[in-house]
């Protein structure tokens, strides 16, 4: 790689380089005209694994991360593929039902007061997305999003929202299957806040606002 090129995390969901359309199309002419002035790093979020590249990526796309949302278990499986399996198991082993509670638990809180409150200061809600992806990068994603206390977490407060405090415009009441599918979506979807970042980003880009765009905050 050329040291003097920027590195660009380009970040992309259901489009390049695994399937076509016209973001698709953007992206790859993108890629190919900076060629001799850009390397890029993709973060090709989709919605299974069983993805194949629709594109000739042109040299200066230097990695892939690939982060199937569905279809996976193991999140990190498909983050870094140069990590030795010693490495995932030594995180799975540091990741303690202790370990949640007092370091993971307080930041889960806040993060569903973003999710009932979205229109909080954008800073408490990036140093909360922040704060996961750190956490992350330590400790195993799947023991922590299955830890029991989080769904507990979880249930209070719809408890809380729904009930103690009703209001008629949000609706029925949720029920546990409601919550139990909740907790999967978060899941799945926060699966690209557990992914590492290369050192060598200078600058991330996303196709669009949504979950691609969470490792932006990390980097």
């Amino acid at each position: 790689m050329d040291e003097v090129k920027p590195v660009v995390l380009f970040e992309t969901e259901g489009s390049y380089p695994y399937s076509g359309g016209g973001v698709s199309t953007w992206a790859h002419i993108l890629c190919t005209e900076l060629q001799e002035e850009v390397d890029f790093h993709l973060m090709a979020i989709t919605g299974n694994p069983f993805v194949e590249p629709r594109y000739k990526l042109p040299k200066n796309v230097t990695d892939i991360i690939h982060i199937p949302l569905w279809g996976v278990e193991e999140p990190v499986h498909y983050f870094d593929k140069s990590i030795p399996f010693s490495a995932q198991i030594e995180k799975k082993a540091r990741t303690t039902k202790e370990i949640v509670k007092q370091q993971f638990i307080p930041l889960f809180k806040d993060f569903i007061s973003c999710l009932n409150d979205p229109f909080q200061d954008v800073d408490r809600i990036s140093d909360v997305i922040y704060g996961f992806w750190k956490f992350f990068q330590y400790y195993d994603y799947k023991i922590t999003m299955k830890e029991p206390m989080l769904w507990l977490v979880f249930k209070e407060s719809l408890f809380e929202k729904y009930i103690e405090n009703y209001d008629p415009e949000l609706g029925e009441t949720p029920k546990v299957l409601d919550i139990t599918f909740g907790m999967r979506w978060l899941y799945h979807f926060m699966m690209p806040i557990a992914s590492p970042i290369p050192k060598e980003i200078n600058i991330s880009h996303s196709t669009l606002a949504g979950f691609p765009a969470l490792a932006s905050i990390a980097a």
